[in-house]
């Protein structure tokens, strides 16, 4: 019988709200935000928790699935900034820093906290993957592929390793190669088909190779993962520096059956 909740550990309980954020659900992302919240009651200097709340209201931000998207990113910043405050050595708050400052579009801060975070910790892989994930949208694509390589390398069973795989298909996407677009993306959803930002991507790609049939299968997905997701809800919430990425990437979404 599994240990009741009461009777786990802190890094117990800190391991299993991360869990709940692998699953990425509205309902699993609200849980993964009560686990910390307790444990954050109980020790207010848990760096750790603040960290991986902080990573949980990020999502919901992204996806806009419990809360408007600005009042979770307001949340995911100040539960960042109390980890960087409390620890500014640990190079995870630094990582989840720069990926909120990418939510903001501001890349350039982003990718100086990823690095930052490499520097402190040259083995985080997370850190890696964000870099990647910044670099493909501001076009740094030779060091977007090799961020993304190392995250991959240093953490092959990585829970986020589909998501690095999708940051190189959105990389493809941004560059106009709708085709490498779609081999990565596919090879994210065959590895996680639960990842929004995979099947975003790949409704996407298919939009924009006038695959209808496989665009309205892949946004039916979408629609699954993220319901009430629309052109509205997605424009500004991804972290595009180009408007014409931003205006093709929704362009294929509206080829593929997504409302307004």
């Amino acid at each position: 019988m599994g240990k009741q909740a009461r009777d786990l550990s802190d890094h117990e309980q800190l391991q299993r709200a991360k869990w709940h954020l692998t699953r990425l659900t509205a309902e699993h992302n609200l849980q993964a935000e009560e686990i910390c919240k307790v444990l954050l009651q109980r020790n207010p200097d848990l760096v750790e928790a603040y960290t991986t709340l902080a990573l949980g209201y990020g999502y919901d931000a992204l996806y806009a699935w419990n809360r408007p998207p600005p009042d979770s990113l307001r949340m995911a910043m100040e539960a960042s900034q109390n980890a960087i405050a409390r620890d500014p050595l640990d190079a995870a708050a630094h990582a989840v820093f720069g990926a909120l400052m990418f939510s903001l579009r501001r890349h350039q801060d982003a990718e100086g906290a990823l690095k930052r975070a490499i520097e402190i910790n040259p083995n985080l892989s997370m850190a890696y993957g964000f870099l990647g994930m910044v670099q493909s949208y501001t076009h740094d694509f030779e060091n977007c592929f090799e961020s993304l390589q190392e995250a991959i390398r240093l953490s092959p069973r990585d829970p986020q390793r589909a998501m690095f795989i999708a940051n190189i298909g959105q990389a493809k996407f941004n560059a106009g190669d709708y085709e490498g677009a779609l081999c990565h993306c596919l090879e994210a959803v065959r590895e996680n088909p639960r990842l929004p930002s995979a099947v975003r991507a790949l409704t996407a790609a298919y939009g924009m190779i006038g695959d209808t049939e496989k665009a309205a299968e892949a946004y039916s997905q979408l629609a699954r993962l993220v319901p009430g997701i629309s052109l509205s809800t997605t424009r500004g919430a991804v972290g595009f520096a180009y408007e014409d990425d931003e205006n093709r990437f929704l362009e294929g979404l509206r080829r593929a059956g997504m409302p307004e």
